[in-house]
């Protein structure tokens, strides 16, 4: 207890204080005997009552030497009843003393902010640091805060994101970040605004059954569709351009919401895009015209390029390609755009990667295309139980999903960079 105050800079201060009352009480009152006898004895000679000064005189003599040897008398008592700890007080009352005290609060305070990572407890330990007069611990200290307040700072940062600004990268950094502070509250808040944060990052799981709605009846226009279901173009917009923004516009995630809330959304209705050759709708949103027949004169280019691509097969197209809707590419280059919210957006370019035997493992992301000859598709799932891509494409059954395996030699993907992650 005794050294804990001893310790003290503002106790150490007053016993300072105190040391020097004492200090000046031992010297000028034996000075002010010593002037009194002396002029006691002067009188005595002058008088010739030498005798009698000199027995007046002994009291003084004594009281001045008392006076004198009060601290060698407080050194001895202490010595002998074993309270050398208010000696130490003494001892330690001094100007270095104090300013060793005051240093050693300050390490207090830092030591505290360091654990707490609290903005408030760094903040009263550069108080502390700042009203330092030794100009080499002032800086020395403030040193020793910066990664505290680093830290601090990237606690704040983090906490201020949100659903619309995380990315799976900041997550992974931020994660990581958060594993390596000590235990507290702050780490605990920050796994905590993490946990939250996942779910954003997480896209919406494809029930792979709704892929496989059967076509609609032919000439059923999606508008009018949906409107005796209930629903409108507008609503199935809404839906996807939400999804979008709370996977984060620009993201591989977006990508994936963008595809599947069509999908799964249009599947809830029991409506299913059709197949066609050279369709496209580089819009945001839906078509409204999808499953409306087609023109007499873009019936017919379709059909005419498409038996060119398939040895003069025109009947397929003739028979099943008559409705407004969507071809791979088409189908691939309205998801990027949608996920990008941008209709100059483009999935094309990359580095691509071959599928082989030997690369029984995923070498592309969520959002990339993917690629067996004549068809593109966008991976939206890695299937790590059966080592597969789960992909949305639009093929000759319509927009749906299917899967390719990691190794399946026939195909390809490209890894492309128009993703902010």
């Amino acid at each position: 207890m005794i050294l804990s105050v001893c310790s003290n800079s503002s106790v150490l201060q007053i016993l300072y204080i105190i040391k020097i009352i004492i200090r000046a009480i031992c010297i000028i009152v034996p000075i002010i005997l010593i002037v009194s006898l002396s002029i006691s004895f002067a009188q005595g000679v002058m008088s010739a009552e030498i005798n009698e000064i000199l027995k007046k005189s002994i009291p003084k003599i004594v009281a001045a030497i008392l006076v004198f040897l009060i601290p060698t008398f407080v050194n001895i008592i202490t010595s002998i009843t074993g309270s050398k700890g208010y000696i130490g007080c003494l001892n330690n009352a001094t100007i270095e003393g104090i300013k060793q005290a005051k240093y050693d609060e300050v390490n207090v305070y830092i030591e505290k902010a360091n654990s707490s990572l609290n903005r408030g407890d760094l903040s009263i330990a550069k108080s502390k640091i700042n009203k330092l007069s030794d100009e080499s611990q002032k800086e020395e200290l403030l040193n020793k805060i910066k990664e505290t307040e680093s830290k601090i700072s990237k606690i704040e940062e983090i906490m201020n994101y949100s659903e619309n600004t995380i990315t799976q990268e900041k997550y992974d950094e931020a994660l990581a970040f958060a594993n390596k502070l000590p235990d507290g509250n702050s780490k605990s808040s920050l796994l905590e605004k993490l946990e939250n944060l996942k779910e954003a990052l997480t896209p919406p799981t494809p029930s792979l059954g709704s892929g496989s709605v059967e076509n609609n009846v032919s000439g059923n226009n999606i508008a009018d569709y949906l409107k005796q279901h209930g629903s409108s173009v507008e609503e199935i917009n809404s839906k996807i351009k939400s999804s979008v923004v709370k996977a984060k516009v620009g993201t591989r995630q977006a990508a994936v919401a963008a595809a599947t809330t069509l999908i799964d959304t249009l599947s809830s209705y029991g409506y299913k895009i059709k197949y066609e050759w050279w369709g496209k709708y580089a819009q945001l949103g839906i078509n409204p015209n999808w499953g409306s027949p087609l023109s007499p004169t873009r019936y017919a280019r379709d059909c005419n390029d498409y038996a060119k691509n398939f040895n003069n097969d025109g009947a397929t197209c003739w028979n099943y390609m008559r409705w407004y809707g969507f071809d791979c590419s088409g189908f691939a280059q309205w998801v990027v755009i949608q996920a990008m919210q941008n209709t100059s957006a483009s999935y094309n370019g990359g580095t691509r990667h071959n599928f082989n035997l030997n690369k029984n493992y995923a070498q592309c992301k969520i959002g990339d295309p993917i690629y067996t000859t004549g068809h593109v598709a966008i991976i939206i799932r890695l299937d790590e139980a059966n080592k597969s891509y789960v992909i949305a494409e639009s093929s000759g059954g319509g927009v749906g999903y299917n899967k390719v395996k990691y190794n399946d030699d026939g195909w390809w993907c490209n890894n492309i960079s128009i993703y902010s992650n």
